[in-house]
């Protein structure tokens, strides 16, 4: 249960990172015949931080339009769907969200017109 949960957060942090300029690897995201998960590449990527060297071997996964990571959330999302479609607390969860996220917004006043 837990690689499910660390999966789907994996996922969705990745979703959230930005685009970045460094150009993406080719990446065949098919299924590796040791594990059930796509094949995820790594790239020599390294940044340096005030005097500290940081490996980032993932950082084409931020670019969110290109092609290859595109491939990778597809394969991605073809492992995760099912088994995130076959939880039994699924439908109640989106309810209790929908209602949590479901309330009356009130914007920023702004004039219009004279008024």
């Amino acid at each position: 249960m837990i690689h499910k949960t660390l999966t789907l957060g994996v996922v969705t942090s990745l979703f959230l990172l930005t685009s970045c300029v460094q150009t993406p690897p080719v990446v065949e995201a098919t299924l590796s015949p040791a594990s059930p998960y796509p094949v995820t590449e790594t790239v020599a990527q390294t940044d340096n931080y005030f005097g500290t060297t940081v490996a980032d071997p993932y950082r084409w996964l931020e670019q969110m339009d290109s092609p290859a990571v595109q491939q990778w959330v597809t394969a991605q999302n073809a492992l995760a769907k099912p088994m995130l479609e076959s939880l039994s607390q699924r439908q109640a969860l989106k309810e209790r969200l929908t209602a949590l996220w479901n309330y009356e917004r009130i914007g920023t006043p702004f004039r219009h017109g004279e008024r």
